[in-house]
């Protein structure tokens, strides 16, 4: 009876010792995972719902609106009145409105990986739509944009329209890409 008492005694011992392990394990694992997780993982469960969200930025007041397109360092938000806002990820301070969710990290390809800000901004300069520049201090500009480059973007200035940029009407602007919070299309 005393061997029984005591084997019992030290399979309890073991089993405690094995789910302590296992429940160190299983928490290991999960801030791993969590540690994986990139922005646009976190963005991309928003997307597929259209979900809407309210982005705070660098130097200028929150945008509100609907997921509409993600890239590796880019979000599109659609917001009222039909406007458009491409915002640069390293711009973004908080979020707000997100649901627990993610994507599996790598969910966007091989190709997907390589539509970054710059692919973005090429098709704005394509369509050749009027934009709004807004920029980390705070300032923004307008006109079309006329060339992408690696890391800087070129633009010429509405002449003459009164939605202007802070720096005057007729100027040409290049502007580095670390300095752009958003482009908005009217």
């Amino acid at each position: 009876m005393r061997w029984d008492a005591l084997f019992a005694d030290v399979e309890a011992v073991a089993a405690a010792e094995g789910e302590a392990e296992r429940r160190l394990e299983v928490a290991d694992r999960s801030r791993f995972e969590l540690g994986r997780l990139r922005l646009i993982d976190r963005l991309q469960p928003a997307l597929q719902a259209g979900a809407a969200l309210k982005v705070g930025l660098v130097g200028h007041p929150a945008l509100r609106g609907a997921v509409r397109g993600l890239g590796v360092d880019w979000l599109l938000l659609g917001q009222e009145a039909g406007v458009e806002s491409l915002i640069a990820l390293d711009a973004v301070q908080t979020i707000q409105g997100l649901t627990a969710a993610s994507a599996e990290p790598g969910w966007e390809g091989l190709v997907g990986a390589r539509l970054d800000l710059r692919v973005a901004l090429r098709r704005v300069l394509r369509d050749r739509s009027a934009v709004t520049v807004a920029l980390t201090s705070g300032d923004t500009v307008s006109g079309r944009l006329a060339r992408v480059g690696a890391d800087h973007l070129e633009m010429t200035a509405s002449r003459g329209s009164d939605h202007g940029s802070d720096h005057g009407a007729g100027a040409d602007w290049t502007v580095p890409l670390n300095a752009v919070v958003f482009v908005q299309r009217r």
